[in-house]
Protein backbone atom coordinates (compact mmCIF):
# COMPACT_ATOMS: atom_id res chain seq x y z
CA UNK A 1 0.00 0.00 0.00
CA UNK A 2 1.36 3.19 -0.63
CA UNK A 3 0.12 6.58 0.44
CA UNK A 4 0.75 9.83 -1.36
CA UNK A 5 -0.03 13.56 -0.51
CA UNK A 6 0.61 16.60 -2.21
CA UNK A 7 0.57 20.38 -1.36
CA UNK A 8 -0.38 23.05 -3.42
CA UNK A 9 0.28 26.39 -3.06
CA UNK A 10 -2.20 28.07 -5.27
CA UNK A 11 -2.50 32.51 -5.63
CA UNK A 12 -6.02 33.48 -6.87
CA UNK A 13 -5.33 37.07 -8.07
CA UNK A 14 -8.98 37.98 -8.70
CA UNK A 15 -9.97 37.11 -5.26
CA UNK A 16 -11.06 40.73 -2.95
CA UNK A 17 -12.61 38.69 -0.10
CA UNK A 18 -12.62 35.66 1.91
CA UNK A 19 -16.13 34.62 0.30
CA UNK A 20 -14.41 34.60 -3.22
CA UNK A 21 -11.77 32.97 -2.04
CA UNK A 22 -13.72 29.86 -0.38
CA UNK A 23 -16.14 29.78 -3.41
CA UNK A 24 -13.02 29.49 -5.76
CA UNK A 25 -11.55 26.83 -3.61
CA UNK A 26 -14.84 24.59 -2.83
CA UNK A 27 -15.78 24.70 -6.73
CA UNK A 28 -12.07 23.25 -6.94
CA UNK A 29 -11.90 20.56 -4.03
CA UNK A 30 -15.46 19.04 -5.47
CA UNK A 31 -14.23 19.06 -9.02
CA UNK A 32 -11.20 16.97 -7.75
CA UNK A 33 -12.43 14.82 -4.73
CA UNK A 34 -15.41 14.00 -7.56
CA UNK A 35 -12.55 13.25 -10.84
CA UNK A 36 -9.68 11.75 -9.14
CA UNK A 37 -11.18 10.13 -6.00
CA UNK A 38 -8.83 11.73 -3.55
CA UNK A 39 -9.09 13.70 -0.09
CA UNK A 40 -7.95 17.57 -0.78
CA UNK A 41 -8.76 20.09 1.91
CA UNK A 42 -7.45 23.82 2.61
CA UNK A 43 -4.45 23.68 5.08
CA UNK A 44 -2.99 26.44 5.43
CA UNK A 45 -3.13 30.24 4.68
CA UNK A 46 -6.84 30.37 5.59
CA UNK A 47 -7.26 34.18 6.60
CA UNK A 48 -5.28 35.13 3.06
CA UNK A 49 -7.68 36.52 0.87
CA UNK A 50 -5.56 35.77 -2.49
CA UNK A 51 -3.75 32.83 -1.34
CA UNK A 52 -4.40 28.99 -0.10
CA UNK A 53 -2.39 25.69 0.48
CA UNK A 54 -4.44 22.52 -0.37
CA UNK A 55 -3.69 19.46 0.74
CA UNK A 56 -4.33 16.45 -1.43
CA UNK A 57 -4.09 12.47 -0.56
CA UNK A 58 -4.98 9.23 -1.97
CA UNK A 59 -4.16 5.66 -1.44
CA UNK A 60 -3.26 3.19 -3.92
CA UNK A 61 -1.55 -0.02 -4.25
CA UNK A 62 1.08 0.99 -6.96
CA UNK A 63 3.44 3.87 -6.41
CA UNK A 64 3.63 4.91 -9.97
CA UNK A 65 -0.38 5.07 -9.87
CA UNK A 66 -0.46 7.05 -6.52
CA UNK A 67 1.66 9.55 -8.32
CA UNK A 68 0.31 9.57 -11.31
CA UNK A 69 -3.17 10.59 -9.52
CA UNK A 70 -1.58 13.35 -7.83
CA UNK A 71 -0.07 15.02 -11.05
CA UNK A 72 -3.30 14.70 -13.00
CA UNK A 73 -4.70 16.26 -9.86
CA UNK A 74 -2.29 18.98 -9.83
CA UNK A 75 -2.49 19.35 -13.64
CA UNK A 76 -6.29 19.79 -13.50
CA UNK A 77 -5.89 22.91 -10.97
CA UNK A 78 -3.35 24.40 -13.16
CA UNK A 79 -5.72 23.71 -16.80
CA UNK A 80 -9.21 24.56 -15.57
CA UNK A 81 -9.00 26.57 -12.25
CA UNK A 82 -9.16 30.24 -12.25
CA UNK A 83 -6.08 30.35 -9.92
CA UNK A 84 -2.54 30.40 -10.47
CA UNK A 85 -0.44 27.17 -9.57
CA UNK A 86 2.60 28.71 -7.54
CA UNK A 87 4.02 25.71 -6.24
CA UNK A 88 3.37 22.00 -5.17
CA UNK A 89 5.25 19.07 -3.28
CA UNK A 90 4.14 15.44 -4.01
CA UNK A 91 5.59 12.58 -1.81
CA UNK A 92 4.64 8.90 -2.29
CA UNK A 93 5.35 6.87 1.37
Amino acid sequence: MFVGICSVDIHIPWARSLKDKRQELKGIIDKLKNRFNVSVAEVAAQDFWQHAVLGISTVSASADLTRQTLQKAVDYIEENANVEVVDFNIEVL
